[in-house]
């Protein structure tokens, strides 16, 4: 009887459970069957039809949102909008949470969420609407849109932002307690740049929209305004398709998306698209889909998104393999295809791919041996009596470090301690080395290099090499080479790589371009350097041989690699693993980019090289909101690694020492950046002055140069044109006077005041490029010409040095884009002469200590100060080439007054010229015939040039000036230096020897020979550019080299005031 009743029971609960099943089936049917989406919805989501429609506004403050009025009613309501509409992802996050209204929920549903929010809280949408009914005001930033918190997660998710979008507010993090969690921080940070990346995009079609024209402009026609007003491809026909397939290699299901262009043959010259770009994709024309507004069919609600292409550009047809970095388009369903418009932006993202992934894989396998130290744990701590072990060992110990590779005291500090973590005499994982301006860091990293290989030979230990920029790795590589240290590969691109480190190179070619060989002609026919063209001619032939497979089996050998963070991964670096790994310029990298070396090579000791007081990395500049607190970030990617560990108390190592700038000009930043602590290596002998002033003395190290002129604004950028006049005008004046284009270096702060400074040099007038000798022969000559000067932004700058640095003021002082770390390196790039070109008003009133600071010693130092009075030419003609302190060549032509005997190969020459009748007139006709042959091509100069009795003497000295049928090849520019530098040169000393220095000058010569009004009047426009020089109108040697100009005019002795 019992059994029978338990049975009875039992029955009837599965009925009662299969009852509620079907009901549960039935609920869920009509919510994932789209025939009833379209005809089925719930009550509870019914809104009545007088009600105003629901604002999403992003900007409204948490209190004004939890009590608007146009908030959804019921949870799922919430939830819907929360999902742009998605039914099946808002009923199953119901069900997860068992109808509990504010029990945390989530926001993503597709991986393991790392951070949760309150149910009230809603993720920033895919784009902010452009307009909306009235809402409660907003706290807003700089940018004018409010920031808010950010959303982090593992999941890579890309949206094209609004045009007022001021980025997401993060937390600035020390430690993380997981991989996960590290993860997901920097997974969203790189999301997060890439979006403030977009902005411009988002910002140019907010203006064109905004302009009133939108609906009287068709597509095909803002293609075209995209493209001529901004330089942005805009395509009309597209289509984008979804297509599922299974892989048979694991026999897994697979969805590929296609971006098809089918316009794209309408553009006419090159298409630089490439792996990694991003396009930005819509249903919508104008690229303005605004959130939901009430419950519909989402597979009619227009779409926005962004993509990257996952090919090396198009393929014939126009097709690319695309991954989407956002939300799917609801109306693109597997085996699908939607008509959608694209735009190409300048944005690639290539770089952060790899990023992306190796971030990734730090929870896949093993896990990394500097795991610790990456999610920011503290160091163990190391006794002073355990580093007296080593800083004092008889091998890598500090003394024997000095005498065998010249290092100071503290380079041989740093490279034993970094030794000891190598080779495991230290517990201590992480090395730090601070290396300021000048300060021997290179020099410092080769030293470690070569010992620690010695050390790790036995045990197959091997280093790598990493840093931002070719040129940086370049640069450490050449300093093994100099050292006699070859057992190292060079992996990278073959156009990218120093020509000198090319023998010790592994080419590695990506995406589509011309081949290794036809890069290396390219190469060939570029460089002007003797030395250069044999190791490619070399290296050519090496390629067709195919002995260049020989170095892939050496890479599996070497002691030390040398690659870019990024090449890091390369297939050819795939499970190698290295003992060590030597980043330099580590304050320049995110933290993702330092990370990839990192990871890849599975090292157990890292030597970060950097310093963090110079430019950060490269990230989308946002202002930070005035409430944001000092722990919260709107881009973390500007806090780099090298940072965060010493932060975290990893052994640090300041090199003090710099050897780069004169005495005078390193004292303002050592006060105002670095508190004092660095020591000059070098004194002001070493550092003598390259010009000399007429008036006496010699121009000083620091200059400040007092200049009027209105900043103007051109886009987001400025520019001032008499600040750029002068700087051209004081370049020029260098040029004349014996400083080669490639020692002086023009730095501004503003784009567009370094192209009109650029612009001005380019069409300056000016001679030619001299001959030079270089007992290295690295260079056939050093350049005089104007247009080869560097003229970059600091940022360009950064790394360099230059014997002359021109500072253009434009826009700098008060701007917030000026801040330390760039003004730090602007200061810091002058070997012996530091020009400031601006108004001191302006600094002075900015209270930026660095400002203040060089004009204050400018002002303390003979002729330092030139006063905003003076003329340019007053002061310009006051500079002198300096004496040399030594006699290098016997060929230096001197006034028979000099104390020193002629050269006798002068003397021999002179007999030559007096034998001929060379005389005052002679060498005018000769000087100006040369001059119009050369500077404007007239014909019946260059026949007067060729015909000339001094033919033959010239054929004798000047051998290479004529080709092999005796002819002058006008065309080279060589043979055209030749005539300009150096026979007028001998010339005119023959002249000033003979008949005394006031025949070299252009007053004398065209009072003596021209009628100066018939003179100007030359056709070839040559006459007038000499008597402009002559009467002092534009600066000195304007009309090309030779006769100088000296003013009689008697002005102040110094311009100092």
């Amino acid at each position: 009887m019992t059994h029978t009743s338990g049975g009875a029971e039992s029955v009837e609960a599965t009925k009662e459970a299969t009852k509620k099943a079907g009901a549960e089936r039935a609920k869920r049917h009509r919510h994932v069957n789209p025939a009833f989406q379209k005809k089925f919805v719930p009550p509870m989501l019914k809104r009545a039809k007088t009600r105003a429609p629901m604002v999403v506004n992003d900007d409204v403050d948490d209190d004004a949102r939890d009590g608007g009025e146009n908030e959804p009613k019921s949870d799922l309501a919430k939830l819907l909008q929360m999902f742009d509409g998605d039914v099946d992802a808002a009923i199953d996050m119901v069900d997860r949470n068992g109808g509990e209204a504010k029990k945390p929920i989530a926001l993503n549903v597709k991986a393991k969420p790392v951070v949760h929010v309150p149910f009230a809280t809603r993720p920033a949408p895919q784009s902010a609407p452009e307009a909306t009914t009235s809402a409660p005001a907003p706290r807003v930033s700089a940018l004018g849109a409010a920031a808010a918190p950010a959303q982090m997660s593992t999941d890579v998710c890309v949206t094209f932002p609004s045009y007022n979008y001021a980025g997401s507010e993060f937390p600035r993090a020390q430690t993380f307690a997981t991989v996960r969690e590290y993860q997901a921080y920097f997974v969203s940070a790189i999301c997060e740049n890439l979006m403030l990346r977009l902005r411009d995009v988002s910002s140019t079609m907010h203006k064109l929209r905004t302009d009133g024209a939108q609906s009287a402009q068709k597509p095909d026609l803002l293609a075209k305004i995209l493209w001529h007003r901004y330089k942005l491809r805009y395509f009309t026909q597209c289509e984008i398709s979804s297509r599922k397939w299974t892989d048979k290699v694991d026999n897994t299901e697979k969805t590929c998306v296609r971006l098809m262009v089918k316009d794209f043959k309408s553009i006419k010259g090159p298409k630089p698209y490439a792996k990694g770009d991003f396009w930005i994709v819509s249903t919508e024309p104008w690229f303005e889909v605004k959130p939901l507004q009430e419950i519909g069919d989402r597979h009619r609600a227009p779409w926005l998104g962004v993509v990257e292409c996952k090919w090396h550009g198009m393929d014939n047809e126009g097709r690319m393999e695309v991954q989407l970095l956002g939300p799917r388009p609801p109306r693109l369903r597997d085996n699908a295809t939607i008509h959608v418009y694209a735009m190409h932006t300048s944005l690639n993202a290539f770089s952060e791919t790899d990023e992306l992934e190796n971030i990734l894989s730090l929870s896949a396998g093993r896990p990394s041996p500097l795991i610790d130290s990456i999610l920011g744990k503290p160091p163990p701590k190391e006794l002073e009596e355990e580093a007296e072990l080593y800083l004092k060992d008889a091998d890598i110990g500090v003394a024997p470090l000095q005498r065998s590779f010249k290092l100071n005291d503290d380079q041989a500090r740093a490279v034993s301690g970094a030794l000891a973590s190598a080779t495991s005499a230290s517990h201590l994982p992480v090395r730090l080395i601070h290396g300021p301006f000048g300060s021997g860091k290179t020099h410092t990293i080769a030293a470690f290099v070569t010992k620690a290989a010695e050390l790790l030979k036995s045990s197959n230990g091997r280093i790598m090499i990493a840093a931002h920029t070719n040129v940086a790795v370049d640069r450490v590589l050449q300093s093994l080479l100099e050292a006699g240290f070859t057992d190292f590969i060079r992996v990278g691109s073959v156009r990218k790589i120093d020509p000198v480190i090319l023998p010790y190179s592994l080419h590695v070619k990506t995406g589509k371009g011309p081949s290794q060989a036809k890069e290396l002609e390219a190469m060939l026919k570029e460089t002007t350097s003797v030395r250069k063209r044999a190791i490619l001619q070399k290296e050519i032939e090496t390629l067709s041989s195919g002995k260049v497979g020989m170095r892939k089996a050496l890479l599996k050998k070497c002691s030390v690699v040398g690659v870019t963070c990024y090449s890091s991964s390369h297939e050819d670096l795939k499970n190698m693993e290295f003992s060590v790994v030597v980043l330099d310029e580590c304050s320049q990298m995110t933290e993702p980019s330092s990370l990839l070396p990192v990871v890849q090579s599975r090292c157990k000791t890292l030597v970060a090289v950097g310093d963090p007081l110079q430019l950060s990395p490269v990230v989308a500049d946002v202002p930070e909101s005035n409430r944001s607190k000092a722990n919260v970030t709107r881009n973390p990617l500007k806090r780099t690694l090298f940072s965060r560990l010493s932060d975290a108390g990893h052994s640090k190592v300041t090199l003090r020492t710099q050897y780069r700038l004169h005495p005078a000009l390193s004292a303002v930043p050592n006060k105002c950046f670095y508190d004092g602590v660095l020591i000059d290596g070098i004194g002001a002998s070493d550092r003598t002055s390259l010009i000399r002033l007429t008036t006496g003395g010699v121009l000083s190290p620091i200059v400040w140069w007092d200049t009027s002129g209105f900043d103007t604004k051109e886009g987001q950028s400025k520019l001032n044109v008499e600040e750029a006049t002068r700087v051209s005008g004081v370049v020029r004046c260098l040029l004349d006077n014996d400083v080669p284009a490639g020692r002086i270096g023009v730095i501004a702060f503003y784009a567009a005041q370094a192209s009109c400074v650029s612009n001005k040099l380019a069409h300056a007038p000016h001679g030619v490029a001299r001959e030079m000798t270089n007992v290295n022969d690295d260079e056939d000559f050093e350049s005089f010409l104007p247009s080869d000067v560097q003229v970059s932004t600091v940022d360009a700058f950064q790394g360099q040095e230059k014997d002359v640095i021109i500072i253009t003021l434009c826009g700098a002082p008060l701007s917030t884009f000026t801040n330390a770390e760039r003004l730090n390196v602007a200061l810091t790039r002058a070997k012996r002469h530091l020009i400031v070109v601006g108004a001191a008003a302006v600094a002075q009133k900015s209270n930026v200590s660095a400002w203040v600071e060089t004009l204050k010693r400018a002002r303390s130092t003979p002729n330092g100060y030139i006063p905003l009075s003076y003329e340019t030419n007053a002061v310009l003609q006051k500079w002198s080439p300096a004496v040399k302190e030594s006699v290098e060549h016997d060929d230096v032509l001197l006034s028979p007054s000099s104390e020193i005997a002629p050269s006798p190969r002068f003397l021999n020459d002179r007999e030559t010229l007096l034998e001929l009748g060379f005389d005052q007139k002679r060498y005018w006709d000769f000087y100006c015939a040369v001059m119009r042959g050369v500077n404007y091509d007239h014909k019946q100069s260059r026949a007067t040039v060729t015909e000339s009795p001094l033919r033959p003497f010239i054929q004798r000295v000047f051998p290479r000036v004529f080709d092999a049928n005796g002819d002058i090849e006008w065309s080279k520019a060589k043979v055209k230096r030749a005539l300009s530098i150096d026979v007028i040169g001998l010339l005119r000393r023959f002249i000033e020897y003979e008949h005394g220095s006031e025949w070299g000058t252009l007053d004398k010569l065209i009072d003596a020979f021209e009628d100066r009004e018939e003179f100007e009047r030359d056709p070839t426009g040559f006459g007038w550019m000499c008597v402009q020089e002559a009467e002092g109108a534009v600066a000195v040697g304007d009309c090309g080299t030779g006769p100088t100009t000296r003013s009689d005019d008697a002005d102040e002795d110094s311009w100092n005031t």
